[in-house]
């Protein structure tokens, strides 16, 4: 089950470069709807940083 609502998928598809594999990998990493942009940026971050390590 998609965890980004219905509007915010399209728009996130609306954007240039966010296809359905981008919308899954951040479903995955934990990135939802719920997020505030911000903070899921950061999340995003800490993330990426955690797995280079």
């Amino acid at each position: 089950m998609p965890h980004f609502s219905a509007p915010k998928r399209t728009a996130l598809l609306a954007i240039k470069g966010v296809g359905l594999c981008a919308l899954k990998r951040l479903e995955e990493c934990g990135i939802t709807n719920r997020h505030h942009p911000a903070q899921a940026g950061s999340q995003l971050c800490t993330l990426i940083t955690t797995l280079r390590s």
